[in-house]
């Protein structure tokens, strides 16, 4: 009984689809790595920070799109579209996974704070993007890569040293990848309903934007480990890294909604195994 009332809960968190976390995520471990030898607990800490805004993230997309949802076929059984979720309840859901974030935000140090703040007011801007520009996705970038800042600092980092804005930028550059392939899976309905994003602007060269952002990804990424010494171990991961993403960018077909979100879901490990060489930079 009780997990048949939480569910809808569960699934306007979409935490039956944890993908979002991780791409949160991923980028707070990468500044995490940057400090270097972070601690099991602020592992910890970003997870439960991650989980809890990607959270609040969804249920205020979900606020602000509810008429638009219903548009889209992909989004129809949302739980404020069938109404398994009243918007009181949403709005109640959405204040207390702030209160959780709340409590992350209090243990982190004060210079991360304020990259926080930063942050979440992007987080809350975010879904009136699409109406008014066709970048949504570069504002989404901002938002999913803040972490790599607020972790930077979190860990003592100053910022007035190139390193944290390299994969800043790296993370916006790859948001823009896996974002817009994502928003394919949509382009008809948003069409219609007048929603805009990069996919649409791009619709007449799918792939160009994403293979420019690739090399600017390339760029960044080897840069950076030319400039501050690491080892080889770090370039190998690297080029592995970039031939992975290359390789799904060349098997997606933007014609195929499934095609888009295996393609969404697998650009996750382009993250993972740059945190790994993040990790091992120093062997």
């Amino acid at each position: 009984m009780f997990i048949t009332r939480i569910n809808p809960f569960l699934q306007l968190c979409r935490f039956h689809r944890p993908i979002g976390i991780w791409l949160l995520m991923i980028p707070c471990w990468w500044g995490l790595a940057l400090v270097g030898a972070p601690s099991i607990s602020d592992f910890v800490l970003f997870f439960v920070g991650a989980s809890s805004m990607r959270a609040a993230g969804c249920v205020l997309n979900d606020l602000v799109d509810q008429e638009f949802d219903k548009a889209v076929e992909r989004t129809q059984s949302r739980p404020l579209v069938t109404g398994a979720v009243t918007r009181n309840q949403a709005i109640l859901c959405f204040f207390c996974l702030c209160f959780v974030g709340l409590g992350v935000f209090y243990f982190l140090a004060f210079k991360a704070k304020i990259a926080a703040l930063f942050a979440f007011c992007l987080l809350l801007i975010y879904p009136w993007m699409k109406r008014i520009t066709h970048w949504p996705q570069l504002i989404l970038g901002f938002a999913f890569n803040s972490g790599v800042l607020i972790a930077w600092a979190h860990g003592d980092g100053s910022f007035y040293t190139f390193l944290p804005w390299f994969f800043f930028g790296v993370g916006i550059l790859w948001t823009l990848i896996y974002d817009t392939i994502y928003a394919f899976q949509d382009i008809q309905d948003d069409l219609k309903i007048g929603v805009k994003s990069t996919a649409i602007l791009f619709q007449k060269s799918p792939k160009s934007l994403l293979y420019v952002c690739l090399i600017l990804m390339a760029i960044l990424l080897i840069g950076a480990g030319i400039i501050q010494g690491w080892s080889i171990l770090y370039f190998i991961l690297i080029g592995f890294a970039f031939v992975c993403e290359f390789y799904l960018l060349r098997s997606w077909d933007p014609t195929c909604s499934l095609s888009s979100l295996k393609c969404f879901k697998a650009n996750q490990w382009v993250g993972w195994i740059v945190f790994l060489a993040l990790l091992i930079k120093s062997f």
